[in-house]
């Protein structure tokens, strides 16, 4: 079997400021998806209950 060499995981980043306000803004749209379906769940709840 011919396994080709998987790239380091280490890359080297040019733009590091970048890359950490990519991050941040990937983790606040997450949590804001999070707190939508909650949301969602609770409402959708309430209105089952009546």
């Amino acid at each position: 079997m011919f396994r080709p060499q998987s790239p380091p995981i280490e890359v080297p980043n040019p733009n590091p400021r970048y890359f950490n306000t990519l991050q941040k803004s990937w983790a606040v749209s997450i949590f804001v998806l999070l707190y939508i379906i909650q949301w969602r769940m609770v409402l959708l709840n309430a209105f089952t209950d009546t």
